[in-house]
């Protein structure tokens, strides 16, 4: 989405143009967490938080449990978010640049003072403020331990930086949304983390796999993946407590065999 919207607006990154010192910052950080995801933190999360807080998530190819949809329909439906999405980064570098003072148009701070930001790390509790400590040296919540594992609620909206920054490597992480189901996603720090087969579902022996034959819609790669995504942005039907056993006989098959 960002890549596009700087093609479509080229101007928004010319010389001596306003956004271009935000414009670079937004591509540094997106880029960092495009390429290693969370296992590295990003060297400015509050302009990370403030993406995402203002661009959609793509989030219209629908779900296995609603059966298949209508590639035609997806299609379209996703060129409309991507379409309201690349404006929506031009507004973004717009108002960044709007709020910078003078000497943040030419310097690259670790904690802009922009107030954009500031809301931003409002609705994003995760984002650190100059009043609070950084997100990754908050203590996460252990509510399950695992062989080698743990699960963390989310409480704080932290993802994965935190439980990172504490040493595990295999988090599964999950949080209670207000329509009773349950967010989750498990992930390894890496590839190169051994013994928590993350994915793909569809693969045998694999974590997403055996979450996928309890409850059809689980989904994602070798290193992350998580709960279905319905229509009406509902997640797992799944609790805690059968999360974990089913991902402990997954990672333990000998220890859980009898």
């Amino acid at each position: 989405m960002l890549a596009t919207a700087l093609l479509a607006f080229p101007d928004l990154l010319s010389p001596q143009s306003p956004t271009t010192p935000p414009g670079r910052r937004l591509v540094e950080v997106v880029a960092a967490r495009d390429a290693h995801g969370t296992a590295y933190p990003v060297t400015d999360p509050r302009l990370l938080a403030a993406f995402a807080r203002r661009v959609p998530i793509l989030r219209r190819a629908g779900s296995v449990n609603d059966g298949d949809p209508d590639p035609s329909e997806v299609a379209r439906q996703m060129a409309e978010d991507l379409a309201v999405a690349v404006y929506q980064v031009a507004d973004l570098l717009t108002d960044l640049a709007a709020e910078s003072d003078s000497d943040l148009a030419h310097s690259h701070p670790t904690q802009p003072r922009l107030a954009y930001l500031d809301l931003a790390a409002t609705a994003h509790p995760a984002a650190a403020t100059d009043d609070s400590p950084p997100a990754a040296t908050a203590p996460v919540e252990v509510t399950h331990v695992g062989t080698g594992w743990v699960m963390v609620r989310d409480s704080r909206m932290g993802g994965f930086e935190p439980a990172y920054a504490q040493e595990y490597t295999r988090v599964v992480l999950w949080s209670a949304l207000s329509d009773g189901s349950t967010a989750y996603t498990v992930a390894r720090r890496s590839d190169l983390v051994e013994d928590f087969p993350v994915g793909p579902a569809e693969q045998p022996g694999t974590i997403l796999a055996a979450l996928a034959a309890r409850e059809p819609g689980w989904g994602g790669g070798s290193s992350i993946g998580g709960a279905p995504r319905h229509r009406d942005r509902s997640r797992s039907t799944l609790r805690p407590d059968e999360i974990f056993t089913i991902i402990e006989a997954a990672v333990s098959p000998t220890v859980h065999a009898g």
